[in-house]
């Protein structure tokens, strides 16, 4: 095969093949293909478009282009879920071990933070110990033994997303819909698991601003899960404004151990609980919410879900004796006030995620070391009562917060009448 003609026929609107994939993407992984035909071949993508047989074909070579996990000697149904990213969307903490404690088992491969939204191994390592760099004979021991486990992924497992990935983000072609469903069903189709879920956010702080790209980009994974056999549900859900009560990594962990406990019921909380009641519903554990909302409650009422937490963090090498506050938070903070009465009518939710990347709880490049003890407090709630000088946000530092600060008092939305506050989950399908 000849590459440019590849490119070519991308790039006249006409269909790749499944040869002409694996050529490519194997080639480019094999390093026997350089960046710049890469690059043309993307951008071709990107400006024409992929079929869903396209997509499934690019999504299946990815696939295969390492090493793949294999449960099927585990008796027990395999599930997870995958979301779009957010700020403070911690919900993948408390939700895997609240799954392993009503009989799953959880194999969740997850990322670190993208751009203005935080990623979930950047939490988990705010946790004294805490490994998330687990061979692929580790990680299945682990999910075996205790049935949840969080961890990156490995050299060898889904290499062609890890190095396509590099290159659009340096070339223009992220926001391809098709691409995102390869890039992210590729891993996820890796994991061995019977389920997944899509959480697709939407709003001001999401990767999808409007309710059609969210839509979209759900039903093409939805389908691509579908093709391979998987029992598949997604929810799209808000993101135009903070997630729960916390941002940042130490913070949210804190956070995620109030929801696993029953302590702290806020839309964070909420959505943790609808998850879980969807896949049971899928996995047919359950045959009505209602059913499903009791046997969560008791989980979480009895302390089986923090449980499985603490059993999953001594598991992958963490400390349990280190999840106190002040082992997560630092111990300065400073309050933002809000400056007249009213209500909360809206968030500059993108720009809370900016202000935490200078307060270092996200990364500007690569390079960036977190400090995975900064974050912020969210005390008020799009559609609340605000009166003045109320405290809206807590900022919690370790003395570089002047930049953090000046973004974060201009990144809400004071009006004289009431509001409601958005809708949590827009649409579902399950």
């Amino acid at each position: 095969m000849y590459i440019p003609d590849i490119i070519k026929k991308k790039r006249d609107g006409k269909s790749i093949r499944k040869e002409d994939f694996e050529f490519i993407i194997n080639g480019y992984v094999n390093n026997k293909i350089p960046d710049y035909q890469v690059s043309s071949f993307l951008m071709a993508c990107f400006i024409n478009g992929l079929s869903k047989k396209e997509t499934y074909f690019l999504t299946e070579t990815m696939m295969k282009s390492g090493n793949m996990y294999d449960f099927s000697d585990i008796d027990g149904i395999k599930v997870d879920k995958h979301s779009t990213g957010g700020v403070g969307d911690k919900v993948s903490i408390p939700l895997a071990p609240l799954l392993a404690s009503l009989g799953f088992y959880v194999p969740m491969v997850s990322g670190r933070g993208l751009g203005h939204s935080g990623g979930t191994l950047d939490k988990l390592e705010s946790i004294n110990g805490f490994n998330v760099n687990l061979s692929a004979k580790k990680f299945k021991t682990i999910l075996k033994n205790e049935q949840v486990v969080m961890a990156g992924q490995t050299e060898k497992f889904v290499p062609a997303d890890k190095k396509l990935y590099a290159l659009r983000d340096v070339s223009g072609t992220v926001e391809s819909i098709q691409l995102i469903t390869a890039s992210i069903m590729s891993k996820k189709m890796s994991e061995g698991i019977d389920s997944l879920l899509l959480d697709i956010k939407q709003g001001n702080g999401a990767f999808m601003k409007t309710a059609k790209q969210a839509k979209m980009l759900a039903e093409s994974m939805y389908e691509i899960g579908i093709k391979f056999n998987k029992k598949m549900i997604y929810a799209i859900t808000d993101m135009s404004q903070v997630l729960g009560s916390t941002a940042g990594n130490g913070i949210e962990i804190l956070e995620s151990m109030e929801i696993l406990k029953g302590e702290n019921k806020n839309r964070a909380y909420h959505l943790v609980r609808e998850f879980a009641a969807m896949i049971m519903i899928k996995n047919s554990i359950e045959k009505s919410k209602k059913d499903a909302y009791k046997k969560i409650d008791y989980c979480i009422n009895k302390g089986y879900a923090f449980e499985k937490f603490l059993k999953m963090i001594k598991a992958q090498g963490g400390n349990i004796d280190t999840l106190k506050r002040s082992d997560l938070l630092c111990n300065k903070r400073v309050e933002i006030k809000a400056e007249k009465n009213g209500y909360l009518k809206g968030m500059d939710t993108y720009n809370i995620g900016i202000a935490l990347i200078y307060l270092k709880a996200g990364r500007f490049t690569k390079k960036d070391i977190i400090d995975h003890k900064t974050g912020v407090y969210v005390h008020k709630q799009i559609g609340d009562r605000v009166k003045k000088r109320d405290t809206v946000f807590t900022v919690y530092h370790n003395g570089d917060y002047v930049k953090a600060m000046n973004i974060l008092k201009n990144v809400f939305y004071i009006g004289s009448k009431k509001c409601n506050s958005p809708k949590l989950i827009k649409i579902e399908k399950v």
